[in-house]
């Protein structure tokens, strides 16, 4: 059976909700965007800021861990000078989530596979992520899905569910 963009979405709703929250520090889309994919590259090395980032509860340490992500970003340029050595001190809410030393150094000159690890993220499952349209229109369907089985269960008679809406149905292709 093929992979709808209903169940691309559904797998990544806490990259989403971890989207939401950088917008939500004040941060406009194009640079949560960027920011959420170097989460998801981080995730993919080892690194799994997402997990912390939904789960906080304080506005400022998500800000400091956006702040974070966005120095490490900037070491990715391709203008981007050589940071010194012992920058661990630059991203320490990132560094402290591995056991093995992190600085903006190790960033910059692993760019060149961060880089390409991030048009990848972009270019494929965050067409889908972070589109505000195909968002809005799951939490229609399953609003649309969770009415009509409390229905079902008012009236003790099987109500037929929704339809999925066609953006939803269609096979995920990257």
């Amino acid at each position: 059976m093929a992979v709808s963009v209903r169940d691309v979405l559904t797998f990544h709703r806490r990259d989403r909700r971890a989207y939401e929250k950088v917008i939500a520090v004040g941060r406009i889309p194009e640079i949560a965007r960027n920011v959420v994919a170097l989460f998801l590259w981080l995730e993919l090395i080892g690194i799994d800021v997402i997990t912390y980032v939904i789960e906080c509860k304080n506005r400022r340490t998500v800000l400091r861990f956006v702040v974070e992500a966005e120095s490490i970003l900037a070491c990715l340029r391709p203008d981007a000078a050589v940071p010194p050595s012992n920058t661990k001190s630059a991203i320490p809410l990132i560094a402290a989530l591995i056991s093995e030393p992190l600085g903006l150094h190790f960033f910059h000159f692993n760019r060149e596979i961060a880089v390409r690890g991030l048009v990848h993220i972009l270019d494929r499952v965050g067409t889908f992520i972070f589109d505000d349209n195909l968002y809005a229109l799951l939490e229609g369907y399953e609003g649309a899905v969770r009415a009509s089985e409390e229905e079902s269960r008012r009236l003790g008679v099987q109500v037929a569910l929704p339809e999925l809406p066609p953006e939803l149905a269609m096979p995920y292709s990257h």
